[in-house]
């Protein structure tokens, strides 16, 4: 039997979806305290531009639990950004030496890029959260720096990856469209913070499901 070569995607796959469910079960209900168009607690922190949004983010309710969980997920994050990374370059490395197209290389690079920017990204929310009432002017600069580098970087290799997909089976048609989506929300999200954040993260999760289901049937869907 031939071996799977996604193996190392797979691999990576499965920690990366484990401790997605992790940071689910930890991650904190919103209590009227995000910005307009947000529904995620997390995201709509790391797009977060001012003192006053800060503020205005942590005045709820119980702040202490809310502040435990929200940490919480900051901490597992560190685990759930090298394993995404991995898979997605591990993916996209796998997808190279299938068709030779050097553009999978930069998918590589982009991948892997979206690893140090969301560590530094989590550094900056971390130092924010500590400082709520503080002034955190270059921490909100250097967080908005961090975090559009790292969906950039996701984005633009589910972007690359999508050339792969399309003119093959439904399922890759399908995985094809949600990691384009990905990329045009983030497109539009950078212009205007908005709902369009949103569902930049949803398709951005929904096209790494995708690609796992593809690596672990990568006879039949690539």
């Amino acid at each position: 039997m031939k071996k799977n070569p996604f193996i190392i995607s797979i691999v990576f796959g499965t920690l990366m979806i484990i401790t997605g469910i992790v940071l689910m079960g930890f991650n904190p209900s919103p209590q009227n305290n995000l910005p307009i168009g947000f529904k995620s607690v997390v995201l709509a922190f790391e797009f977060i531009k001012t003192n006053k949004e800060v503020a205005h983010f942590f005045k709820i309710e119980n702040l202490e639990e809310f502040l435990y969980k929200f940490m919480m997920v900051n901490r597992i994050d560190y685990a759930f950004m090298a394993f995404y990374s991995i898979f997605l370059a591990s993916f996209s490395f796998v997808l190279y030496k299938i068709t030779k197209i050097n553009v999978l290389l930069l998918a590589v690079f982009l991948a892997l890029v979206a690893w140090p920017s969301d560590l530094l990204e989590n550094f900056q929310i971390a130092k924010i959260a500590n400082n709520i009432y503080g002034n955190n002017d270059n921490a909100l600069d250097l967080l908005n720096i961090f975090t559009w580098i790292k969906w950039g970087a996701i984005c633009g290799t589910l972007l690359i990856i999508s050339t792969f997909f399309f003119k093959k089976t439904f399922f890759s048609i399908l995985t094809a469209s949600s990691c384009l989506l990905s990329f045009i929300f983030g497109c539009i999200s950078f212009m205007h913070r908005s709902l369009a954040n949103e569902l930049m993260g949803l398709f951005v999760m929904l096209s790494f499901l995708l690609l796992y289901v593809c690596a672990w049937g990568y006879k039949k869907l690539l």
